[in-house]
């Protein structure tokens, strides 16, 4: 199900109320649009040689912001008596833009500060990308839905605070073309302090969606997740910090349960199994990190012990692209959902269950944090630094940071060995 700008106020509730009973959530955002993680050229941190990983990173983040949002809930139908245990999916896809208070005075103090700027940068091969898959640039720079974070937020209070009667020019209220009327759908000669309130609120918009996530204490399911989750963090929360150590902290009390798709994927097809025998067949199946690839060679798994119910109003559309996806490579198909972040967090949610039943032979939603604790808060970084700790102030390039029981207590661990491994979506 879309969502847009106009639509925004109207769903709000109904989302944030299936976030907080959802099992698991899974997300996507459209990093890509902007020509970030493209190549190996925009994130090769391998070729760093000691510099501050994370330097990088941040300095490329400030330049970009995505243009598209996508979320799918998960929820276990526990009134269904049989063997077979089913999730109730609901999806939505939001073209987002994040907002700003006035069209006129505040609008050209925000044109003059570099960091608003660097925030539409995109690359060339970014408009590439958007060709390719279709992207419909328009509708998120005319009918995103706003966002802004609580910085930001805060900054909007006080200008409207200090200007009450912004929405008078010259003696005249402005009209409502001037006027963007999902942001400000009356006009008010004078702000009053709940006046204020109610539309830094509507600005807030998709920005609460952390917020909401975090209250909710929901797994938070993702493919190639670590970027997209510091790029939410900017643009939900707050700027991001100057380190590292930092951040990490920050994240880890937002989100204190987190699972990577890409990750788990590579782990798999790694590392050996409890009984130590080679596990083969696990391999062939996570050969390919790539998301698509990945759906297809895991779309079989578990067919007989689990079932995913989809939502009709908001999922039902992506049901003809999922099973047609199982046979072919539809991700060439500039007409299907591929590449939508509705679709694609739909399929990171799809592919950590089969993943889960691959693992553990089932899937308990209940016990999931305890079984899988080998796999939480660990997203896939690149071949070499494969995987961050909260409670590590960096990695170390060719060392597998390991959460659980001790070394010696499980298989050996093969480090710098996953150098075959497609580095896109």
């Amino acid at each position: 199900m879309e969502v847009t700008k106009t639509t925004w106020d109207q769903s709000v509730h109904e989302i944030f109320e299936d976030i907080r009973s959802a099992d698991f959530i899974s997300i996507d955002t459209n990093v890509e649009v902007t020509g970030l993680i493209m190549t190996d050229e925009s994130l090769n941190l391998e070729q760093l040689e000691g510099a501050d990983w994370y330097n990088v990173l941040l300095s490329k983040q400030k330049a970009r912001s995505p243009l598209e949002f996508g979320i799918a809930m998960f929820k276990e139908d526990k009134t269904m008596s049989n063997t077979k245990k089913t999730f109730h999916v609901k999806c939505y896809n939001i073209p987002i833009l994040m907002a700003y208070v006035e069209e006129h005075d505040a609008r050209q103090d925000i044109r003059d500060r570099k960091d608003f700027e660097e925030r539409f940068d995109i690359d060339s091969i970014g408009f590439e990308f958007m060709q390719k898959i279709n992207f419909d640039l328009n509708k998120s720079l005319y009918d995103g839905a706003p966002f802004l974070n609580k910085e930001r937020s805060l900054e909007a209070k006080d200008y409207m605070e200090k200007n009450p009667d912004f929405m008078i020019i010259n003696g005249k209220h402005v009209t409502n073309g001037d006027l963007d009327q999902s942001y400000f759908p009356k006009l008010i000669e004078k702000l009053q302090p709940e006046d204020i309130d109610e539309i830094v609120e509507r600005l807030r918009g998709v920005g609460k969606f952390l917020e909401v996530t975090s209250e909710a204490k929901v797994p938070v399911i993702g493919h190639n997740l670590f970027v997209k989750l510091i790029l939410l963090y900017k643009d939900f929360v707050e700027f991001l910090p100057n380190t590292y150590s930092e951040l990490i902290p920050k994240l880890e009390t937002l989100i204190p349960e987190f699972y990577d798709t890409k990750f788990i994927c590579c782990e798999i097809g790694e590392n050996k199994n409890a009984s130590g025998a080679d596990t083969y067949h696990e391999r062939s199946i996570t050969s390919n990190a790539i998301l698509y690839p990945l759906y297809r060679n895991t779309s079989w798994i578990g067919g007989s012990s689990i079932d995913f119910a989809l939502h009709e109003t908001s999922t039902q559309v992506y049901e003809s692209d999922l099973n047609e996806l199982c046979m072919e490579n539809l991700e060439d198909d500039s007409t299907s959902f591929c590449y939508e972040c509705g679709f694609d967090s739909f399929l990171a949610g799809i592919i950590f269950t089969k993943l889960a039943i691959l693992t553990f032979r089932e899937f308990k939603v209940e016990e999931f944090p305890k079984y899988a604790k080998r796999w939480k808060n660990k997203p896939y970084i690149q071949k070499e630094i494969q995987n961050v700790l909260y409670d590590h102030e960096k990695p170390k390039k060719g060392v597998r940071s390991v959460a659980g029981p001790s070394s010696s207590s499980r298989p050996e661990q093969r480090v710098n060995s996953w150098t075959n491994v497609i580095h896109k979506k």
